[in-house]
């Protein structure tokens, strides 16, 4: 897929899978050390300790993983230029603190070569642009922005964000596959290296979902035995 100079190009630097890790793979028949980025991470299987991300706590810290990430980005949307011709729209935390927002200012004028950036919350970008969409009456709302650490909880009041209501828990994606990490490695003591992180998150995607009514599923599971054996065979 092309892009044409007059797109903006978003990136949603919130929910990509920001992560950078190396392996050994076959090129030409030689082993080369190889860079997967993102959700190629999974497909190569690569251990924890060498991935790396450019984020401390949702906050980007670590701008050579950021430009790696960047590259591929670029890379795949055939980019071939020596500099950015198209705005870019990059989504950020909430309170993300001034000088990462100027460190990644720095980063995309001066290595791409962007003609303008505009940055914003991935949660009320939604926000406004759905209630301009949808027959959506008043101008009171309430945002519950689930992410890769944490959930915000964001109310909308006279069509503003109300800062001082904002509740952030810790509580996220990220947080979740390392809970199911733990109970897989506790389970399978002598299995360990079976659960590295990317192996598990894809085990999460691809096999758990939310539940609609916790305590009758529990109640399901520990009394409904049909249904306990339907959901381990699913």
């Amino acid at each position: 897929m092309e892009v044409s100079e007059e797109a903006a190009i978003i990136i949603d630097n919130v929910k990509f899978r920001p992560v950078v890790g190396k392996a050994r793979a076959k090129k030409g028949g030689e082993e080369a050390l190889r860079t997967y980025v993102g959700n190629d991470v999974l497909n190569a299987d690569i251990a924890l300790n060498n991935l790396r991300t450019p984020f401390d706590s949702s906050i980007v810290t670590r701008l050579d993983v950021q430009e790696q990430i960047l590259d591929h980005i670029f890379t795949n949307l055939r980019i071939d230029s020596d500099r950015i011709t198209n705005p870019i729209v990059m989504t950020e935390v909430l309170c993300n603190p001034s000088y990462c927002r100027q460190q990644m200012s720095e980063l995309l004028f001066e290595c791409y070569g962007a003609p303008s950036v505009c940055y914003g919350v991935d949660a009320l970008f939604s926000y406004y642009f759905n209630k301009k969409r949808l027959p959506l009456e008043g101008r009171d709302g309430l945002i519950i922005a689930s992410g890769n650490l944490a959930t915000h909880h964001l109310l909308i009041a006279d069509d503003k964000l109300d800062g001082s209501a904002v509740k952030r828990i810790p509580l996220g994606g990220g947080r979740a596959t390392d809970f199911l990490q733990q109970v897989l490695q506790l389970k399978y003591p002598y299995e360990k290296t079976l659960f590295a992180t990317p192996r598990v998150e894809q085990m999460k995607e691809q096999h758990c979902y939310v539940a609609l009514d916790y305590l009758e599923e529990l109640r399901l599971f520990h009394y409904d035995r049909d249904f306990t054996n339907r959901q381990m065979r699913t």
